[in-house]
């Protein structure tokens, strides 16, 4: 009775976890989706990934700072790129006719470190950008933070 019990807390805590990580790869699809232009917003190809925040900008701060966006740009395509590949894996061992739970596992935890990387390169990424602009244009990145991103269905909107 204990290992059927167990069995199921096991089951419930992979399930979970698997949901989680899918809700997490459709947020990070959206959002480079919007940017790449394979989502119903068409964008040129080239266009920086954090293309909302730094819209927030004065043109002359743009300016400043794209040659540090095109320098990350084909950097983040490829982590991404890695991402979606990892959720296919783990959408291949999710469909599979004979589950494989060690497969599974392991195509979760390549997700979470590819997704983990990512997050830090587009941490990166910021810190090389804020390093680049004054105290008010970096107030201005971060006011564009709390807004939310047109990707969301609305449009920013003044706090």
């Amino acid at each position: 009775m204990i290992q059927g019990k167990q069995r199921i807390f096991a089951i419930v805590l992979l399930s979970s976890l698997a949901l989680n990580l899918f809700f997490c790869g459709i947020f990070v699809g959206k959002y480079f989706g919007y940017f790449s232009g394979s989502h119903a917003f068409h964008r040129h190809h080239n266009r920086p990934r954090l293309h909302w925040m730094i819209q927030a900008l004065p043109s002359k701060s743009q300016t400043k700072i794209r040659p540090l966006m095109q320098k990350f740009n084909s950097k983040t395509q490829s982590k991404m790129d890695r991402i979606r590949e990892a959720r296919q894996a783990v959408h291949e061992q999710l469909k599979a006719r004979d589950f494989n739970r060690e497969l599974l596992s392991k195509a979760l935890a390549t997700l979470r470190q590819e997704m983990g990387e990512t997050q830090q390169h587009m941490h990166t990424q910021l810190v090389e950008i804020a390093s680049q602009l004054d105290e008010k244009e970096r107030q201005q990145l971060s006011k564009a933070t709390h807004r939310q991103p047109p990707w969301r269905g609305r449009h920013f909107e003044e706090h």
